[in-house]
């Protein structure tokens, strides 16, 4: 009899399990799709971010695209919204079928061949990575849902207020730097994708916006045209001689203090930032310099001050020596996003 009662008790419980691993593959993805014969699975449809990077072929090339992505029961084919190099736009990137478990047959496809791959799934579905052995490989994502605004009602009477370092380093490092995005949990899309730094802005209607987390009062335009680093300081002299806004202590920004201003979705312009800003101002100069910089692809070390690219949601450098001689080396050209603190 006792026998019996364990046998039961084994095979309710192994059932149970079952039920719960079964409940629980179903559930692991944020969107999902149930099939005629019950099983469920990733709802790949819509539209993605795609980062596609090179190895083969094109050592270190990469390029970015949207794509819209149609399932068909099991099957899924992601086209591309623009023409890119010989890739027309419509045509296909990447495509496959997927199953309870997550994706096969998938293949990345270009101009030059056709790559079959691995792939992998995270954040509940909304990211997805294709590699196709070391010689294309495609990053997928989903673009993050705008929440809609809140209904007027009580605000808080203070925004807490967060200080961002308002004197230039004139030996920043990359190492700075990551640190830096860390530590604020700044945005950047390769290295803290899921980064997220607060703002709340105001725009003063008379060519300026004001960050009341930061106390920071930025241009909302910028400079008319890009230009040298050392043409940014002349411009930012200008600013202050004519009261741009009514001051006269306009500066160059840190990087920290310039940073704050990337967004983790592209706006209505397809930049990283708010859709306050102009646009065209999406490479800036930032007032944080390093004197003997190296980087690959350079010979030797060279004077460089960083920058915020809001087109690509990432930093770089611009050679900033004015007296660089270096074949193929140039000066760099940017635009000037200046800022002040508000009082």
């Amino acid at each position: 009899m006792a026998r019996k009662i364990v046998t039961v008790l084994t095979v309710v419980i192994v059932s149970f399990l079952y039920a719960a691993q079964a409940q629980a593959e179903e559930q692991k993805w944020k969107r999902t799709v149930t099939l005629p014969n019950g099983d469920v699975i990733l709802d790949m449809s819509g539209e993605w971010n795609a980062l596609i990077q090179y190895y083969g072929i094109m050592p270190g090339a990469e390029s970015e695209q949207k794509i819209n992505i149609t399932q068909d029961g099991t099957s899924f084919e992601g086209l591309r919204s623009m023409d890119q190099g010989r890739d027309r736009k419509g045509s296909v990137l990447v495509k496959g079928d997927i199953t309870k478990g997550g994706l096969k047959n998938v293949y990345i496809r270009d101009w030059y061949a056709i790559y079959f791959t691995a792939t992998q799934i995270t954040e509940g579905g909304d990211k997805i990575e294709i590699d196709s052995a070391d010689k294309v490989r495609v990053y997928l994502k989903r673009p993050k849902e705008r929440v809609a605004a809140v209904p007027a009602g009580p605000k808080p009477e203070s925004t807490e207020r967060i200080k961002l370092r308002d004197k230039a380093e004139k030996n920043f490092s990359d190492a700075d730097l990551q640190k830096m995005i860390k530590e604020r949990n700044f945005f950047n899309k390769k290295f803290n994708p899921e980064g997220n730094f607060p703002n709340d802005l105001v725009d003063n209607g008379n060519g300026t916006v004001t960050d009341k987390v930061t106390g920071l009062v930025w241009q909302k335009g910028g400079s008319p045209s890009d230009m040298k680093f050392d043409a940014a300081a002349k411009y930012v002299e200008e600013l202050n001689s004519s009261r741009f806004g009514g001051h006269g202590d306009w500066r160059l920004p840190t990087m920290e203090e310039l940073y704050s201003l990337m967004e983790g979705t592209p706006n209505q312009s397809e930049k990283f930032m708010d859709n306050l800003f102009d646009p065209v101002q999406s490479l800036c100069w930032s007032d944080d310099m390093n004197p003997s910089y190296r980087s690959a692809g350079i010979q030797g070390a060279v004077q460089v001050a960083f920058v915020v690219n809001f087109a690509r949601g990432e930093t770089s450098e611009g050679v900033a020596d004015k007296n660089v001689r270096w074949a193929g080396i140039t000066q760099g050209s940017c635009y000037v996003k200046a800022v002040r603190t508000a009082q």
